[in-house]
């Protein structure tokens, strides 16, 4: 399948971009694939310890509480590891960050490590600016033994993975979230529910029990991510396993577009606009159900700790097809490294290793509010009793980060969640009907694929 991975960029960069909880059962995730087998030739990487200053472009602004934490552990990294100095470099957004990325590549002179989304990370691949990871994930010093891989929850290792280069890795985990469902427990307590529901029966059936006068059950925004965590949800993919067309347009899809039909056309959820309406409905007590992302916890308890009458409130798995084989969507960005020298490279392995190491994913996902990509992480976070005292938090690590698996890592991405999201779009403009629109989506998103 031929690619022009830099076009597709192009053309859709500008796409891009506590409180009481009711404690749901737990399902068994669903387990990590066997690692690839150490490669006979990982022992032949030179170790190498020149000094070496490294520059690392993200997109924190100054002063933030992210970039304030970015710099601190670069500081202890360097107490470590006294030859490798880290220059964290704010660069602006993650669109500005990748065309900036771009040029430095095409004139010879990247950074030598960079936070990126997955369709840029693909971009910069296929451009040539990026070393692949394996090698060094591999190495039996310096890599990850079968047992820290393991350690990383499925999904946000497989991110890190990529179709179209043969699934290299071409990045370590910086920063995730997940799609994961803001239900008020006082409010379905009223109506008999004592449990979130777990399956999209449920759901249907709680948004009609609750809904009453001006609360309705659920308040959305139109959205891809979302329409993709349904998918998730149902059993589907947007693409299929090799990234080589399109899968949204089939009955899964259909039966996603058609329940929100059914909730619209009887009253019981509300089309709001603008970011962050759904959450001021929630918070105000006008929506029972709300679902965004994992990352808007903190948003969504200082809301509703403005509410004018207080709610127990939680946060948890998206509904299910059937709940015994719970998935959501996942999305962030990862760390990859710029083809420069092997020294060079290797010492920024060993930076990106050391961010993912488990002390520091358990303290950059508990302090900006990110998902922890490993189990050991929450672990700690439980064994110090930090969880304890956050329980819509814990309800969160429980039932939704274990599941969440990611968009698909392919410089189209842009393209498929703009595509997903005309498609919601169209529906609920009465402009298509389901089959119409998922087929509207899926023809964009192989057109994009084709290049």
């Amino acid at each position: 399948m031929k690619r022009n991975a830099l076009a597709v960029l192009s053309s859709g960069l500008c796409l891009l971009l506590a409180a009481c909880a009711v404690v749901t059962p737990t399902p068994t995730p669903t387990p990590l694939p066997p690692p690839r087998p150490v490669l006979a030739t990982a022992t032949a990487i030179p170790r190498l310890r020149e000094p070496v200053t490294l520059t690392l472009w993200h997109t924190e602004p100054e002063g933030s509480p992210a970039a304030q934490l970015l710099a601190d552990m670069a500081r202890r990294f360097h107490a470590e590891h006294p030859w490798i100095t880290i220059e964290p470099v704010y660069v602006g957004s993650y669109e500005e960050l990748y065309r900036k990325a771009l040029a430095a590549v095409r004139a010879g002179n990247p950074p030598d490590l960079a936070t990126a989304y997955p369709a840029h990370i693909a971009g910069l691949m296929a451009a040539g600016g990026l070393v692949p990871l394996d090698l060094y994930a591999e190495d039996s010093e310096l890599g990850l033994s079968p047992e820290e891989r393991e350690d990383f929850f499925p999904g946000f290792w497989q991110a890190n993975l990529y179709p179209e280069f043969g699934g290299q890795l071409l990045s370590l985990p910086y920063v995730w979230q997940a799609l994961a469902l803001y239900y008020n427990a006082t409010a379905l307590k009223a109506v008999g529910i004592e449990a979130p529901p777990r399956t999209w029966d449920e759901f249907e059936h709680a948004c009609y029990a609750a809904s009453k006068g001006d609360v309705t059950g659920y308040a959305f925004v139109d959205s891809g991510i979302t329409l993709t965590g349904w998918l998730y949800s149902r059993g589907a993919d947007v693409v299929d396993a090799d990234g080589a067309s399109a899968t949204l347009n089939g009955p899964q899809g259909v039966e996603s577009l058609e329940l929100l039909l059914r909730l619209l056309d009887t009253r019981v959820a509300r089309r709001l606009e603008g970011e962050g309406s759904d959450r001021i409905a929630f918070a105000g007590g006008k929506a029972v159900f709300a679902m965004a992302g994992t990352a808007e916890l903190a948003a969504y308890a200082e809301q509703i700790g403005k509410a004018p009458k207080p709610f127990a409130w939680g946060c948890t798995m998206i509904p299910q097809l059937d709940g015994a084989n719970p998935r959501t969507v996942a999305w962030g960005a990862g760390l990859c490294i710029f083809r420069t020298s092997e020294a060079r490279q290797q010492a920024a392995w060993r930076f990106v290793r050391w961010f993912n190491d488990t002390k520091q994913v358990a303290e950059w996902a508990s302090t900006l509010g990110l998902a922890p990509v490993r189990r050991s992480a929450v672990e700690q976070l439980a064994a110090s009793g930090w969880l304890a005292e956050r329980p819509v938090t814990k309800e969160v690590y429980d039932t939704v980060i274990p599941y969440a698996y990611p968009e698909p890592p392919l410089a189209e991405g842009p393209v498929i969640r703009r595509a997903l999201e005309d498609a919601w779009l169209g529906l609920v403009s009465g402009v298509w009907d389901t089959q119409d629109a998922l087929d509207m989506a899926a023809g964009r998103v192989n057109e994009a694929l084709s290049q």
